[in-house]
């Protein structure tokens, strides 16, 4: 780990609800418990399905599994937000999360080579078409003790599309609180597409 952690992440590295009617809603049985003016003068709020929002052929399955989002995913994130630590950049990242069931890889790329990242250390939660990939590990470098996470949130959008959150998050625990060193973050986003791998890249693909 660096000397000092820094906010570089090359260097380091739902559901939703659709207003789908503010018309009056009128009497019904959803709403016994209401008086019937009651139920026909306040606009209501419907829950519509996600697998409505996506094309037929397009339409990934909603079904809450284990194996929605397996398989090897790749792309660009842009960062959007990230604080004031040394180190910090607006340079895109490329990425590459290899997925399989509760058990996830996590690789930067730097230059022409890739480095994982924690390698061990993440763990995959799935539900349906979202799923969120992340690792906590602390350590000692020169500086001291230090706490970090790493958290990548995942939506399916098409079958071979997803798009991504990333927050990472780092406390060095012996740098004075008033540094900005103390503790740092930073939030990437963009889009990722299946690569059509399912193995986790060969130890000797990845340079230290």
């Amino acid at each position: 780990m660096p000397s000092t952690r820094t906010g570089s992440l090359a260097i380091g590295l739902g559901s939703f609800v659709s207003i789908a009617c503010l018309s009056p809603c009128p009497p019904c049985a959803q709403h016994p418990e209401l008086p019937a003016q009651q139920r026909s003068s306040e606009p209501e709020l419907h829950a519509q399905s996600p697998a409505d929002r996506f094309s037929p052929a397009q339409r990934p399955s909603m079904q809450a599994s284990d194996g929605e989002l397996d398989g090897e995913w790749a792309g660009s994130l842009a960062f959007i937000a990230f604080s004031e630590a040394p180190g910090g950049t607006s340079k895109p990242t490329t990425v590459r999360v290899v997925i399989a069931g509760s058990v996830a890889h996590a690789y930067l790329q730097h230059e022409a080579d890739w480095r994982e990242v924690k390698p061990g250390r993440f763990l995959c939660s799935q539900h349906g078409v979202n799923g969120t990939v992340s690792a906590i590990d602390d350590g000692v470098d020169a500086d001291g003790r230090w706490v970090e996470t790493w958290t990548l949130t995942l939506t399916k959008t098409s079958p071979d599309s997803a798009r991504v959150v990333l927050l990472r998050m780092v406390n060095n625990l012996d740098r004075p609180r008033t540094q900005k060193q103390a503790t740092w973050w930073l939030v990437a986003a963009g889009e990722l597409s299946a690569t059509g791998h399912r193995e986790p890249l060969a130890p000797a693909s990845i340079q230290d």
